[in-house]
């Protein structure tokens, strides 16, 4: 956890307590934090790690205990530099949602979460509309079904022989 996570949490924590307006101010605080920490100090970091790491590491082992080195090759460098770009492309992806609760801020609505879609939650009331409808639904089925044993035994007592 880092400083940009206390200020979400924060800013989460204002709008559970009902101070919206502190909440959005928070989150502002948080947007400018992630911001700086993680795409421009990250980038500052990932670029002198790919610029920089062939150099000082210069194929080098290290030893890290009795019998094993640690050996820092080209390959586990691409590795790590791919890794680190990957991650920098998901807060990329974290970034275009901030900015879709930023415009939400800023064009008078408040900051919630873009993360799930509103068609996929269901209300109370829808909820209890859908449990109605199953219900009566289900009982459509069991009348529906209950008619047709009754049609099917009564043909069984037309088929049967009369002695």
């Amino acid at each position: 956890m880092d400083v940009v996570d206390i200020f979400l949490s924060l800013a989460k924590m204002l709008k559970y307590c009902g101070f919206q307006t502190l909440c959005d101010i928070m989150f502002i605080v948080f947007m400018v934090a992630w911001i700086i920490l993680r795409h421009v100090a990250y980038n500052y970091i990932f670029y002198f790690s790919w610029s920089q790491s062939r150099d000082i590491m210069q194929g080098n082992c290290d030893q890290v205990g009795p019998d094993a080195k640690m050996c820092y090759t080209d390959r586990a460098i691409d590795f790590f530099l791919l890794l680190l770009g990957g991650l920098q492309v998901i807060t990329l992806v974290w970034m275009y949602l901030i900015l879709k609760v930023a415009y939400k801020v800023i064009s008078g609505s408040s900051a919630d979460d873009v993360r799930s879609d509103s068609e996929d939650t269901v209300t109370e009331d829808e909820f209890e509309a859908e449990t109605d409808e199953f219900k009566l639904n289900e009982k459509i089925d069991v009348k529906q079904y209950e008619n047709e044993k009754l049609e099917n035994e009564d043909e069984l007592f037309e088929k049967e022989p009369m002695s």
